[in-house]
């Protein structure tokens, strides 16, 4: 007998993966994701000096910025200069060798990129770096 579209077995199940909402799901985050990588990379925003200097390597460092308004925040949680103290004093007993980069927004007065310096040397690291953008080659 041959079977049509009203007169089928009543016991037959059609098991199907629909695809498309798992693609559409996938897509979407996808896209998430690429919207707000770059924003956690970026961490605190500064404005940062360009120098003509080659990329440092990635070693064990640790990040003191100091934002436009005179902010320092360490490794993106915000502290005041006595905290930052005990934090990198604390480093330089436990891992002396760390790197520390100072990233300093360019708009910011010199006098309190030189204090959070002297923050840092008072604690007994010398391991410093200033973070730059790297300058654009102009032809």
């Amino acid at each position: 007998m041959r079977r049509t579209l009203w007169n089928r077995e009543p016991s037959t199940v059609r098991s199907e993966i629909n695809v498309t909402s798992l693609v559409d799901v996938t897509l979407v985050l996808l896209i998430i994701f690429l919207v707000v990588a770059p924003v956690i990379q970026q961490g605190i925003k500064v404005k940062l000096p360009t120098a003509s200097l080659q990329k440092m390597e990635n070693t064990d460092n640790v990040t003191v910025t100091v934002s436009e308004d005179g902010r320092i925040y360490f490794s993106e949680a915000r502290v005041t200069g006595e905290d930052l103290e005990k934090r990198l004093s604390y480093i330089a007993k436990t891992k002396p060798e760390t790197f520390i980069v100072l990233r300093a927004d360019k708009d910011l007065p010199f006098n309190k990129v030189v204090m959070v310096l002297d923050i840092i040397r008072n604690s007994g690291l010398s391991n410093t770096g200033i973070a730059t953008e790297m300058e654009k080659i102009k032809h």
